[in-house]
């Protein structure tokens, strides 16, 4: 499978189909970052956000990624290895406007 990313702003994003053809660099990053949110449920998360510092990576939750054209953002969490903080947030509680 070819390597493809969504290149957003300073920041990339891929599906989680794609973490083993990421580059060495954010396959390492991508490595620590789960170790640091062990406490959490990774398998929920379908789409990763590498920011350009490339030492932050959050991870993305759309349950309905593959049948919805613009599927909802359910939570996040944000892993920021030169901070050694992990912040997570639900978003399914928050209005959303349509």
């Amino acid at each position: 499978m070819a390597f493809s990313r969504k290149v957003v702003g300073s920041s990339w994003y891929i599906h989680v189909s794609q973490i083993s053809e990421l580059p060495e660099q954010s396959q390492t990053l991508f490595e620590s970052a789960t170790r640091s949110a062990f406490d959490y449920d990774l398998s929920v998360y379908n789409v990763l956000k590498f920011h350009e510092s490339n030492q932050r990576l959050t991870f993305l939750s759309y349950p309905d990624f593959f049948e919805e054209a613009f599927p909802v953002l359910n939570s996040f969490l944000l892993v920021d290895m030169s901070a050694q903080a992990v912040r997570y947030r639900d978003l399914r509680e928050v209005a959303r406007f349509i």
